[in-house]
Formats: C-alpha cells, sequence, structure tokens
C-alpha cells in the first residue's frame, strides 16, 4: 500500500447496527373473524351476553340484514335497564401503524325519552371496562331507517401488539319502549407491516 500524499484513502463501511425496517408494502387486513356474522355455525367468533335469554346474532330480524343471512341485533327487549353485549377477542399485530373501526347500523325505537336506551362499540382491554381510544355511540335519538355507515379511528400505538377485545353493547332504559340497535358488516382494518 502507497503512503504517499497521493495514495487514496480507504475506507472500511461497517454495516449500520440497528438500522430501521423500511416498509415497503404496508397490508391491509380485516382482524375480525366473522365480521358480517354470516359464518357457520351462527355467531362463529363472537361470545354473546344475552338479555332476557335473546339471541344477539341471528338472522329473523324484521328490517332485513346488510348482508345476508345474519346481523347483530342488540336491545328491542322489553325490560328496565338491561344490557347485553356481543365480544371478539382480537389480536392487534405489533407493527400496526393505523386501525379503524367501520360498519353500518340501524336503530329503530318506540321510546320518547331522549338518549334513554344507548348502544356502545369500541375496544376493550382483556380486563377491565374501560375503552382504548374513541367508541362508536348510538341511542334512541339517533334513529336510522336505514343502514348508516360509521367510522372510527382508533390510536394505534395504544393498540399495536396488544390482544383486545371488541365490545358492542346496549342498555334498555324502559320495560315499555324498547329500542333495537341492528349492527352489520363489521371491520377492524389494521394497517402494518
Amino acid at each position: 500500500m502507497e503512503t504517499g500524499s497521493d495514495a487514496p484513502m480507504q475506507i472500511d463501511a461497517a454495516p449500520m447496527i440497528d438500522a430501521p425496517v423500511t416498509c415497503t408494502t404496508p397490508m391491509m387486513v380485516n382482524l375480525l373473524t366473522n365480521p358480517a356474522f354470516d359464518l357457520t355455525p351462527v355467531g362463529m367468533g363472537w361470545t354473546e351476553t344475552q338479555l332476557d335469554s335473546e339471541t344477539i346474532v341471528r338472522g329473523d330480524s324484521p328490517i332485513g340484514e346488510d348482508t345476508a343471512p345474519n346481523l347483530a341485533w342488540l336491545g328491542g327487549v322489553p325490560i328496565t335497564n338491561g344490557t347485553d353485549a356481543l365480544d371478539q377477542t382480537i389480536m392487534v399485530p405489533a407493527s400496526t401503524t393505523a386501525i379503524t373501526m367501520t360498519g353500518r347500523y340501524q336503530t329503530r325505537t318506540s321510546e320518547t325519552t331522549a338518549n334513554l336506551d344507548t348502544a356502545k362499540i369500541g375496544i376493550q382491554p382483556m380486563t377491565g371496562t374501560t375503552y382504548i381510544g374513541p367508541t362508536f355511540d348510538a341511542s334512541n335519538s339517533t334513529v336510522a331507517n336505514a343502514w348508516t355507515d360509521f367510522s372510527v379511528t382508533l390510536p394505534a400505538a395504544m393498540l399495536a401488539g396488544q390482544t383486545v377485545r371488541m365490545h358492542l353493547t346496549s342498555t334498555s332504559g324502559n320495560a315499555t319502549l324498547p329500542t333495537s340497535f341492528y349492527i352489520d358488516t363489521l371491520a377492524l382494518t389494521a394497517t402494518y407491516c
């Protein structure tokens, strides 16, 4: 090797340690099993907490499903302070960068007092009843007589890598004037690498 001033200097290029991995092709996937409630057996992937022994995932609603043959029918039972729920456990990929909850709903009611019957859809930890991020909320005051879209952006940084549950619930306030909350075509869409 020459040591004169004209000799080129050689530098060994060492690989970078802990260099960030670049995501070139992000993927989008619906994390829910049976998101439209149409797979068999009926209710597959979901756990029901029934109100007065009324099945929640069913195909006999009076309004017709968004996607046949089934939908989730919360409430609709004439009972005071009754609560029903539908849950599914979800594993959120660790590399999730965005997550959105979408679906379609209808609300039908005989209730005359504002916001007496309510429904909520959101993400909860496996233990506890708090919600992680915003929720979709409906009540007897938000009547929707046709299938109506909803969309909620969830906090990806809080959910990434977590095992959580999607929780749908309704509470009735009056034994004589029930409200029915119909839910169909759900998605919990995660964008990840």
